[in-house]
């Protein structure tokens, strides 16, 4: 028989826990661990989905838990889970924590929690279909009809949720739409601002030095030497002769004067 026709009764889900609360459990003022009696919840829970469905789970959701006194080093905690609805392949597991004080037999109910489990296949690890729940007792089919409530507002929060979250990735996407088209108009801005490429060429080229105004630079070095006349002159083919004195001022300067003018 298949996971979905097959049914189990409450009492087959029924997980009792007892623990004695020792010195690692509670604060310097005495009192336990609001986590201590959470992991107690969740183990107690854990075991009645495990028990109820006969596949592993995983821990969903936690609707509701509530610490209505408080657990006190040396009490002795008992936590009891069972399954109070079901859906395709989750459980809601009801669990009641109580206290008593072993010293004076004092017992109170300190905490109630409601914990939705997934049955899980063992080697897929994928959701699968959970017996049907069988209901005996008026206390068990009131405890299903709040399941069932509790389910719809369950799946009507997470509904609103998921909206909530496509909302704010949706504006999230305008924001960003926005940002952009902001820096695509500030840098339209800035280009526009800036001076044209012909004009800042332009602007440029008032400021260099005219060619025509400024003296014409010599190719060659000017001879420091009257060597240097008498071999430009036999590159000239002028006779070395025509030389008024070798060394004369005048005749150096007058060669000088047409070794210029020819290197120009």
């Amino acid at each position: 028989m298949s996971g979905a026709e097959a049914t189990k009764s409450v009492k087959e889900s029924r997980v009792v826990l007892v623990q004695q609360m020792g010195v690692s459990d509670s604060n310097l003022a005495g009192a336990v661990h609001g986590g201590t009696i959470m992991k107690l919840v969740d183990t107690a829970g854990g075991l009645a989905a495990m028990k109820f469905s006969g596949n592993p789970v995983v821990t969903a959701a936690i609707d509701e838990l509530s610490f209505l006194e408080p657990v006190n080093l040396g009490d002795l905690v008992t936590v009891t889970a069972s399954v109070n609805g079901v859906g395709s392949t989750s459980m809601e597991v009801g669990v009641k924590v109580e206290t008593e004080n072993v010293l004076t037999g004092e017992k109170r109910h300190t905490s109630t929690a409601y914990l939705l489990y997934v049955a899980l296949d063992s080697e897929t690890k994928q959701p699968v279909d959970v017996p049907r729940l069988v209901c005996e007792t008026p206390e068990e089919r009131r405890r299903q009809r709040q399941a069932k409530a509790r389910r719809k507002a369950r799946i009507a929060k997470r509904q609103a949720a998921l909206a909530a979250r496509s909302a704010g990735d949706e504006a999230a996407r305008r924001r960003k739409e926005a940002a952009e088209a902001r820096r695509l108009a500030k840098a339209a801005e800035k280009a526009k601002s800036a001076p044209a490429a012909p004009e800042a060429a332009s602007a440029k080229s008032d400021h260099l030095p005219d060619p025509a105004k400024e003296p014409a630079t010599p190719d060659r070095e000017e001879p420091d030497t009257e060597g240097e006349v008498r071999k430009w002159r036999r590159r000239e083919k002028e006779p070395v002769h025509e030389l008024v004195g070798a060394g004369s001022s005048a005749s150096s300067a007058t060669d000088l004067t047409k070794w210029r003018r020819h290197s120009r």
